[in-house]
């Protein structure tokens, strides 16, 4: 009896955190608040002016978060609390090298990383990084692009270590995010979901257990 209320407790428990893992959507994301990113398993870890041109490298703005951890992406409209654009993938994801002009596909979003510019933009996109994609800037595209450089230079050859401001577009909406208006948000949430345990995995791995020890007892009765 005590082994079937353990593996009770256990089953809950697991059930208990695969509920509260963080939620993942695909695609770019707009005119959502980060409000409801929090209440949704996210938490901030930076969120500066692109216009204050501090705290701009970006191992500040990834600070403490794992190569297998969520991350969510966007520009904050400091006035609404909204987001202008927002986008999710694996810090992994996000700091994969792209060559010039060039993107990388995750979570329904083409993203591009190199000391020229950092961003997204729409599934299968095409970007034109002059430094920031200025594609961003015809009607109905979607995304966002910050200046970025590798030891203070722009070379699109390169990883970077710092961005600054740049663009984003929501359907026709075109900002400039070089203002105190806007702020760089980066928030995280559990690592790849791959890792976690589904709760129908869960389920049966209890039912498993407890048939284990049901047949258990009998066997100690007979």
């Amino acid at each position: 009896m005590k082994m079937i209320k353990t593996i009770a407790v256990m089953s809950l428990s697991a059930l208990s955190f695969a509920a509260s893992a963080t939620t993942i959507v695909s695609g770019i994301q707009t005119n959502v608040s980060e409000a409801s990113f929090l209440s949704s398993g996210w938490t901030e870890v930076s969120a500066v002016s692109t216009a204050a041109q501090v705290h701009k490298d970006i191992a500040y703005a990834i600070a403490g978060i794992g190569q297998n951890d969520w991350i969510a992406v966007g520009v904050r409209d400091n006035n609404t609390g909204l987001f202008v654009d927002v986008a999710e993938t694996t810090l992994a994801s996000f700091q994969t090298y792209t060559g010039y002009n060039q993107t990388h596909a995750d979570n329904g979003v083409s993203w591009y990383y190199n000391a020229y510019s950092v961003g997204f933009t729409r599934l299968g996109n095409a970007i034109r990084q002059n430094e920031a994609d200025i594609n961003l800037s015809y009607a109905n595209n979607l995304g966002l692009s910050w200046h970025a450089t590798a030891n203070g230079r722009f070379n699109a050859s390169l990883s970077p270590d710092s961005f600054y401001g740049g663009w984003g577009a929501n359907n026709g909406r075109f900002v400039s995010t070089w203002s105190d208006q806007y702020s760089r948000v980066f928030l995280t949430g559990a690592s790849n979901s791959n890792d976690l345990p589904e709760p129908t995995s869960i389920a049966l791995l209890a039912a498993g257990l407890l048939g284990f020890g049901v047949s258990r007892r009998k066997k100690n009765k007979a």
